[in-house]
């Protein structure tokens, strides 16, 4: 299969049919049989002391030639998507690198049209564990679908690292449900033997799904393959914003794909799917999030916070509401703990045991609130899901305060900034503040009311449920408490006047 695709590259028709020869070798169970023979040779590396090296050479062989097949297609791909596109004669310092990740038709149909209410996965299991792949389904999308399923049934541990550094290598399709590679590589995240390759595992799930997986901010190099498949445009946002703002049904935007695909991928127009659902998966990280080992939860924290920061609008959204709200919410508990106990200067150990949270994964939570609050988006979630509560709750505990005041800086230096704004719209008569319509703006109608609303609720009610302390407070939470104090005040006097 492999000499096929490679010896029909240079023809356009040859190297289609033999697509075609691969869709075949698919929809007759192919990979099925690939997949037995790669576990079949590894109970004989386990048993068989003379068969071993023979039998780990084939599986290398076999899991590297499906690698190869990734990266043939997409090369070929790639250069058919250049050449009908650029004016040149000649393409040999082209670079079409851009074009790799994105869906064509040339593969088969995107593996994401197969997904909807019923069939929750686009590749499901049989009674018999088995997977049947959708007739002409995207071939680059089932190789490494493929290769990944193997994660959750090899035995040894060179074919894991194989398949993450082939992966890492090729890639993958943008057309793929995340689903379909998060869950296997948190999986592998999690095995005790590729203990020693944990942070790599992380690093190329990131890169996927930023990357690959259309889940990070387009780059200008990017926007030069402008997919319709993994790319976020002014439609997604006007959903997204209506679903934050509780103006649109949860189980309309969660439910079906759109059928009315352009099935090319990689065009110059808007994209039909629906990313509402497309990041649902982003919930199994949940279980490694409030897991009581912190050698598997510290990690995921730090790799959480950095997807948070550079992802796409949808992806700030689900990460907030699934992880950060939680997160935080789990704190607020522990300090009620706390106080139950009289006890003010750390969490206690019952406290963390409680709640499944410790204060030393919450503090990394909490040391990035303040930068995220600067993205519109999570701004609004933060607001409209009793972020401010759960931070005024947090402010409790001495070990936490100066994170917690960072975060209300934050929104004090954005109430200024919108209050910047506001005020010459209404000296000139205008109404429209709002110059990037296609950014998410949490709007204040009423900008006096807000920051008097901010300053009982999260200083007043503060003062009342805290108790007296002792004078042993650090220099930095003397600097920054009569701060954010005089911030408030300075804000509430702006919109005095």
């Amino acid at each position: 299969m492999l000499l096929c695709l490679k010896c029909a590259a240079p023809n356009p028709l040859y190297f289609s049919q033999s697509i075609e020869l691969l869709h075949d070798f698919v929809q007759y169970s192919g990979f099925d049989l690939l997949e037995k023979a790669i576990l079949y040779m590894e109970s004989i590396c386990l048993q068989c002391e003379s068969l071993n090296s023979q039998a780990c050479e084939h599986v290398s062989l076999l899991i590297n030639n499906v690698i190869k097949i990734i990266s043939v297609i997409k090369k070929v791909k790639s250069e058919q998507l250049h050449q009908s596109m650029c004016t040149r004669k000649r393409h040999r310092r082209c670079e079409f690198s851009h074009f790799m990740h994105h869906h064509r038709d040339l593969s088969g149909l995107p593996v994401s049209i197969f997904k909807s209410r019923v069939l929750k996965d686009s590749f499901e299991e049989n009674i018999y564990e088995e997977v049947r792949y959708p007739e002409r389904s995207c071939c680059i999308a089932v190789c490494a679908h493929q290769c990944l399923r193997l994660l959750h049934q090899a035995s040894l541990t060179p074919t894991c690292l194989q398949i993450i550094s082939g992966i890492q290598s090729v890639g993958i399709c943008c057309c793929m449900d995340p689903a379909s590679v998060i869950l296997p590589l948190l999986y592998a995240f999690k095995m005790p033997r590729l203990t020693n390759v944990q942070h790599h595992t992380l690093s190329l799930l990131a890169l996927l799904m930023l990357d690959q997986l259309g889940g990070g901010e387009s780059s200008n190099t990017v926007k030069q393959a402008s997919c319709n498949i993994c790319a976020m445009d002014g439609e997604h946002l006007a959903e997204l914003q209506d679903t934050i703002q509780g103006k649109s049904d949860p189980a309309l935007s969660s439910g079906l794909c759109s059928m009315t695909y352009r099935f090319q991928g990689v065009l110059p127009s808007n994209g039909s799917e629906d990313m509402m659902w497309k990041w649902d998966s982003l919930e199994a990280y949940q279980e490694l999030v409030f897991s009581n080992d912190l050698h598997l939860s510290l990690p995921i924290a730090s790799h959480i916070c950095f997807i948070i920061q550079k992802g796409n609008a949808v992806i700030q959204w689900k990460l907030y509401t699934l992880i950060f709200n939680a997160v935080l919410q789990r704190g607020v508990e522990m300090v009620h703990h706390s106080q139950q106990m009289g006890v003010s200067t750390s969490y206690s150990h019952t406290s963390s045991c409680q709640t499944g949270l410790s204060e030393e994964l919450l503090k990394v939570y909490l040391k990035v609130l303040p930068e995220l609050l600067k993205f519109s988006v999570i701004r609004e979630v933060f607001l409209n899901s009793n972020g401010l509560n759960q931070i005024t709750e947090l402010n409790y505990l001495d070990s936490l305060r100066y994170f917690c005041l960072k975060a209300f800086e934050s929104l004090i230096c954005f109430g200024e900034q919108q209050m910047d704004c506001l005020t010459p719209n209404l000296e000139n008569g205008s109404s429209d503040s709002n110059p990037l319509p296609l950014e998410f703006h949490v709007q204040f109608s009423k900008p006096q009311q807000w920051l008097h609303d901010v300053q009982t609720k999260n200083y007043t009610d503060l003062k009342e449920i805290c108790p007296k302390r002792k004078k042993m407070i650090s220099s930095k939470n003397k600097h920054y408490q009569p701060f954010s104090l005089f911030g408030f005040f300075k804000c509430e006097q702006r919109c005095r006047v």
